[in-house]
């Protein structure tokens, strides 16, 4: 067993000398700076109750709902054309 691991890892070592090697050759030169931008955008929907008493006992209640299509049509003046 011990001279099937040795060699894979004779095997091994020279498949990485080699992938060095040919990146080692590379003419192109790297930047040394980049940036890399990842647009990212939260699109929350809203939910809301409201209970309202009244002094006689009634009570009121009240439920708002606001979804993505509900305000993303008025941000498309703002918004970059895909």
């Amino acid at each position: 067993m011990t001279d099937v691991l040795r060699k894979l890892l004779i095997i091994a070592g020279m498949v990485s000398i080699l992938a060095s090697g040919a990146v080692a050759q590379s003419t192109q030169t790297e930047p040394r700076l980049q940036f890399e931008l990842t647009p990212y955008i939260w699109l929350p929907t809203i939910d809301l109750r409201l209970n309202n008493q009244a002094r006689n006992g009634t009570t009121v209640t009240t439920n708002l709902s606001i979804g993505v299509g509900d305000y993303l049509t008025k941000l498309n003046p703002y918004l970059p054309e895909l």
